[in-house]
């Protein structure tokens, strides 16, 4: 099911470049304009490349918007944003909104929020009251706008991810278990922490246990930490990973890492939850209404290195552990299909 033209035809969605996937909001916009809308609108407000890409980028925005609403039978803007300069961003374009008195929905995607939130806390609360709606993540992240912004237009909108792609495991030959990170390579998502337990350990999981990671960002960093500690045989970088070379990995891997000190609701979480595996992650963010500790993953504390090991060596010796943690994530992440997040963008729409 597809949000029909009729309603597709009145909104506007805002946000980064989807052509090509460069991070979690342009993944959300690419699924919507795929799976969601038979006319999906859109307009890119922050684009690949330069400042004066940048900038460039966000003035044509902005006159393209500008038009829309002039010439076009516009009601609603959704802008999907996060912090800092994202945030400032899309302020622009909800003030014009505004200005039109348009509806404006204000789709928070950032896993650091409220920490943005409380260096001009006066500033973004009389942005977000203004709405007629910001959306959250999850429940947990609602009640956080609630509680410590003040606000009572806060609705929930589950991230999306499409059905499982299930292809024929035949990526490896070996028999050892396939660990996968998809992300920032940077100290936020944890990923030195995971290098630095699977480090420690690495005579133990030699043979046993193969680390692959996908990402960008601190490259050259995580290629010099590879080298300097002999880990070629158990860490494999994978390059910036599209859409079909992600099939390949979720078909293939039995466990996914996220030990992340700030996040949202990860779309590589989901993913990987659609694709039947645990998930080795942290307790932060809207995570734990998706990974229940010890039932369908681990939620550690962020930087807990102890029990990141624990809960990797349990998962890695254990397989029969690995096939129950990811029959119940498969058993929760029908909510967040395509059909389910049409419905309650339908009816966020007509509210």
């Amino acid at each position: 099911m597809k949000i029909s033209n009729n309603i597709s035809k009145r909104v506007l969605n805002i946000g980064p470049s989807f052509k090509p996937v460069t991070g979690g909001i342009a993944q959300v916009m690419a699924y919507y304009n795929y799976y969601v809308f038979e006319n999906f609108r859109f307009v890119a407000n922050s684009c690949p490349g330069n400042k004066i890409a940048k900038l460039l980028c966000a003035i044509t925005a902005y006159i393209k918007t500008l038009t829309k609403l002039l010439f076009d039978k516009v009601d609603i803007l959704h802008i999907h944003t996060a912090s800092n300069v994202s945030f400032k961003r899309s302020v622009i374009f909800a003030r014009l909104g505004f200005l039109f008195k348009k509806k404006v929905i204000m789709h928070i995607h950032a896993g650091s929020f409220m920490e943005y939130y409380n260096t001009s806390p006066e500033y973004v609360s009389s942005v977000l009251k203004k709405c007629h709606k910001v959306v959250a993540l999850s429940e947990v992240w609602k009640l956080r706008f609630e509680k410590e912004i003040g606000l009572s237009n806060v609705v929930v909108i589950n991230n999306i991810i499409p059905e499982p792609t299930i292809v024929e495991k035949q990526m490896f030959s070996d028999k050892a278990v396939h660990g996968l990170f998809l992300g920032a390579i940077k100290d936020q998502k944890g990923i030195f922490d995971l290098l630095d337990v699977v480090n420690e350990h690495k005579f133990l999981l030699d043979g046993k246990f193969v680390l692959h990671i996908g990402g960008n960002e601190q490259v050259n960093r995580l290629q010099s930490f590879i080298n300097e500690h002999g880990l070629n045989n158990i860490v494999k970088y994978e390059g910036w990973v599209d859409e079909d070379k992600k099939v390949l990995l979720m078909n293939n891997c039995d466990i996914l890492f996220l030990p992340s000190y700030i996040e949202g609701v990860p779309i590589c979480v989901l993913e990987a939850m659609s694709y039947g595996l645990p998930v080795v992650t942290t307790n932060i963010g809207g995570i734990p209404s998706l990974i229940e500790n010890e039932k369908n993953g681990y939620t550690n504390i962020p930087g807990d290195l102890v029990a990141l090991w624990n809960s990797t060596f349990r998962l890695i010796a254990n397989e029969e552990l690995r096939k129950v943690y990811g029959k119940l994530s498969l058993e929760k992440i029908v909510q967040y299909y395509p059909d389910n997040i049409a419905t309650q963008l339908m009816k966020l729409y007509n509210n």
